[in-house]
């Protein structure tokens, strides 16, 4: 294949990739802020069971998305993407009929499962199709396109909540195997040699390769600290709402924050990227935990809809910043032969939304929101450190192995052609 005609495919694969990932998301959106409150009423189960509950997604998602990531690059970004979205109808369906708490619990499990599989794989499969210094845009457009369904999402499943919660799951569902579909027929293999054959690592290689890698190490415990505190906003926060104003203002209210966090990603995304491009990676992700940590400490002391909305705003700059600078950091320290293995070991920092939600459920219920936003926010202070490690680790590593880095390979280039 010559490099014109690579550059046509890997460019309308890119586009089914982010179309699909708008739509996509839209659906799971419609459900996923919903969860906990879903839960709530129809088990009336502890804060911190529910929690725990909402917290297994995520902890599947970390236990299984190293071997989602080897398995894609052993066998194949496509076939792996298609069989995470088989789980994640399969897992739709089992939660809009299930009625008791261990219900939840094998829900959650699937739709982790399906996480873990499909997340790792399809970042390495846009990080194959896409140049190296094209893929903070790309990265930024995924992040987008995720956030417009943020925006819509909730929408659609706060009006729903009240008359019909199961159909979203439905919906959901069918959006899922739709998606299938597209990856079967439409998307090509992209982990190939020229030679025709998959490019392939023994296991025990990758395994060593990760670990010996301090910049990536130091790089998951920041995120395990920063998930910690963001997984109060999908669990702690509708349950203080809930407390506060009732459940059906609280669903109304919480969906009026997802959109318009998800609307502010809409329009801050490429300029708040733009604007932060000629920072270092480290220098961005230490701003953006400063700013989770005072939008967590506003957040705690919240007590009308206003001020839990201009905080989550104020939360969501932090996580314009970051984003997109994350997904491209991981990039650029993979290996090409284990970039489903890097992007699967980078998902060990979902552990902090599986310890987030129950360690939120316990402060909340023995000593109020305040404290639950108060330590989440001390936990963002002491992740910005670490991320700022990581990157001088990485650039050390560099310049002692020959290479030189720039702004742009250290993740914050400046784009050159805004055009996909």
């Amino acid at each position: 294949m010559n490099r014109s005609s690579f550059q046509l495919n890997s460019r309308t694969v890119v586009w089914w990739m982010l179309t699909a990932t708008g739509v996509t998301q839209t659906t799971q959106f419609m459900v996923m802020p919903f969860m906990a409150l879903y839960m709530s009423v129809h088990t009336h189960a502890a804060a911190s069971v529910i929690g725990l509950a909402v917290g297994s997604i995520s902890l599947t998602t970390t236990l299984f998305s190293f071997f989602g990531g080897a398995l894609a690059d052993r066998l194949g970004r496509k076939w792996v993407m298609a069989v995470a979205m088989l789980l994640s109808a399969l897992a739709m369906v089992e939660f809009a009929n299930a009625q008791a708490i261990w219900a939840f619990f094998v829900v959650s499990v699937l739709t982790g499962l399906s996480r873990a599989l499909f997340v790792p794989a399809s970042q390495a499969m846009l990080t194959d199709f896409t140049e190296p210094e094209r893929r903070a845009h790309v990265f930024g457009m995924s992040y987008w396109m995720n956030n417009i369904g943020a925006a819509v999402g909730p929408i659609i499943g706060g009006a729903l909540a009240g008359t019909a919660p199961r159909l979203t799951f439905y919906i959901a569902a069918a959006i899922s195997l739709a998606y299938l579909f597209v990856i079967v027929s439409v998307f090509p293999e992209s982990n190939r040699k020229s030679g025709g054959g998959s490019i392939e690592v023994k296991l025990g290689t990758v395994v060593d390769t990760l670990r010996k890698d301090k910049a990536l190490v130091v790089f998951i415990v920041a995120g395990i600290l920063t998930s910690v505190g963001y997984s109060q906003f999908d669990t702690t926060l509708p349950q203080v709402l809930q407390s506060l104003f009732g459940s059906e203002a609280a669903s109304r209210q919480y969906s009026y924050i997802f959109a318009a966090t998800g609307l502010e990603v809409v329009i801050l995304q490429f300029i708040v990227t733009r604007m932060s491009a000629r920072f270092g990676t480290g220098k961005v992700l230490l701003v953006s935990q400063l700013i989770y940590a005072l939008s967590f400490f506003g957040i705690g002391v919240s007590g009308n809809f206003v001020q839990f909305l201009v905080w989550s705003i104020i939360l969501t700059v932090g996580e314009v910043l970051a984003a997109p600078r994350l997904a491209q950091y991981i990039s650029t320290l993979a290996d090409e032969r284990m970039r489903g293995a890097y992007f699967g070991a980078n998902s060990l920092t979902n552990l902090g939304y599986f310890l987030g939600p129950f360690i939120g459920g316990i402060l909340l219920r023995h000593l109020g929101a305040m404290s639950v936003f108060f330590v989440v926010g001390c936990l963002a202070l002491l992740a910005g450190p670490f991320y700022n490690a990581s990157h001088r680790i990485y650039v050390k590593r560099e310049h002692s192995n020959g290479r030189k880095v720039t702004i742009a390979n250290a993740g914050a280039q400046k784009r050159r052609d805004s055009r996909m």
